[in-house]
């Protein structure tokens, strides 16, 4: 049997740069029901693609946040939700009173040019 992959695209291919941290911040968020959550992108890789025009560059990243509430906010603690269930939790949207979103900034190690990037927040639900 041949496998056509005629409509798939073919892989990328990516040369690795190496990279040094220059800043690598965290992003508060207070809300308005008294929670502070703290959210931060860390860069994991950043790539060229093959025959891409020169500066072009292909990055993957890994964000992580933290939660921490008032203890009057505090539920017991329960057994994780299956993936399936999640989108079934009636969810709403709590205001953002306060907010502070930093750059990352990463030096490039064959050109010493700099790169930034900065995770932002569309909404809290």
């Amino acid at each position: 049997m041949a496998f056509d992959n005629s409509a798939t695209p073919p892989p990328v291919e990516l040369a690795n740069i190496d990279f040094e941290v220059e800043k690598e911040g965290w992003n508060t968020y207070e809300l308005k029901d008294g929670t502070v959550i703290k959210g931060r992108m860390i860069v994991t890789r950043i790539a060229r693609p093959k025959n891409a025009p020169a500066g072009q560059v292909a990055m993957s990243s890994q964000n992580i946040f933290t939660t921490f509430a008032p203890p009057e906010k505090r539920g017991k603690p329960a057994v994780p939700i299956p993936v399936d269930q999640i989108k079934k939790i009636d969810k709403y949207t709590v205001e953002v009173i306060n907010s502070n979103e930093v750059w990352n900034v990463y030096k490039l190690l064959n050109s010493g040019d700099r790169i930034k990037v900065k995770l932002t927040v569309k909404s809290i639900e």
